[in-house]
């Protein structure tokens, strides 16, 4: 029997939140939803990318450049606290990854 005592969080069965930078049209988004997670939030340079991820997807979206978001403003944004976050995705656009031919 798995008990909630000791490393176990209590809401352990709960969906485990998470926030999404460089989202584009939410790919990532898409397949940490169908395995569970819960969108917190998600973000990206790209506004027609947001346009696209807040049309097909649940959960905020938002345009931000993530040089000058700090991770402050992300929890203030989501009223959350240092270590309340399970998951902080993110990844290069597959445009600039083939562009500069680092797979």
């Amino acid at each position: 029997m798995l008990s909630t005592q000791g490393s176990f969080h209590e809401d352990w069965r709960m969906p485990y939140g998470f926030v999404e930078s460089f989202c584009g049209p939410g790919g990532i988004s898409l397949g940490l939803e169908q395995a569970g997670f819960k969108p917190l939030l998600a973000f990206d340079l790209n506004d027609r990318a947001v346009e696209t991820h807040r049309r097909n997807l649940r959960g905020p979206c938002m345009v931000a450049d993530a040089s000058r978001l700090t991770g402050q403003e992300v929890l203030d944004r989501i009223g959350a606290e240092v270590g309340e976050v399970a998951l902080f995705s993110g990844g290069p656009h597959e445009r600039d990854v083939v562009a500069h031919r680092h797979f």
